[in-house]
């Protein structure tokens, strides 16, 4: 719980759970928000891979991400986005071998 709790101290984070939380809140389809959302997740899988911090739980993020996708139509539009930053997926980041051009 404590790496919970540090994890407000992370203005940015703070601040995508903040955008996040407010685009649960509205129902428009391709929000401009999902933008800064993309930036964020972007840079925070960036600073994990340089960092050698990519752990994951393929059962568990692949049903969130099934999840999000069947219940906002945002979900695709954000992997859309994430691929634009080099990564694939955005519950799950992976490293694009080759960023798009």
């Amino acid at each position: 719980m404590s790496w919970k709790l540090a994890q407000l101290d992370d203005p940015q984070l703070v601040r995508l759970y903040r955008i996040l939380s407010e685009m649960l809140d509205s129902d428009a389809g391709d929000d401009q928000r999902l933008e800064e959302v993309a930036d964020i997740l972007a840079g925070r899988a960036e600073r994990a891979h340089t960092a050698g911090e990519m752990a994951h739980d393929d059962l568990a993020l692949d049903l969130v991400d099934a999840l999000a996708v069947e219940s906002n139509p945002r979900s695709e539009r954000m992997r859309e986005l994430m691929r634009e930053r080099g990564w694939a997926g955005w519950t799950r980041p992976e490293r694009l071998a080759e960023p798009p051009g």
